[in-house]
Parts: C-alpha cells; structure tokens; sequence
C-alpha cells in the first residue's frame, strides 16, 4: 500500500484538485495527513472514498 500526491490522486480518480481539497474540506475526507513541507499525501483509503463519492 503507498501514498499518492493530490496530483497522482486527481490522474488516478479523473476529479480537479480544487475538488478533492472541497471534500476535505467539507470533511468528506477524513483527516488527509501532510509531509514534513505540509503537502499533502494519500494512502489507498483514502482514493477509496474519493471513489465512492465521486
């Protein structure tokens, strides 16, 4: 299982990045967790719900 960066997730789910930071935060997205640099990263749970909501 690996992370993604909101650009690897946006190729991957086919949503913008403007929508996946929406439903985090609207709180679709439970707590995304960030790198050191505060970039966010995502783990397969997460795409998972993108993918359910989408």
């Amino acid at each position: 299982m690996g992370t993604y960066s909101i650009k690897q997730v946006t190729e991957k789910t086919g949503l913008t990045d403007d929508a996946i930071r929406y439903y985090e935060k609207i709180g679709l997205l439970p707590y995304v967790k960030r790198q050191q640099n505060g970039h966010r990263i995502y783990d397969e749970e997460d795409t998972e719900i993108i993918f359910r909501e989408k």
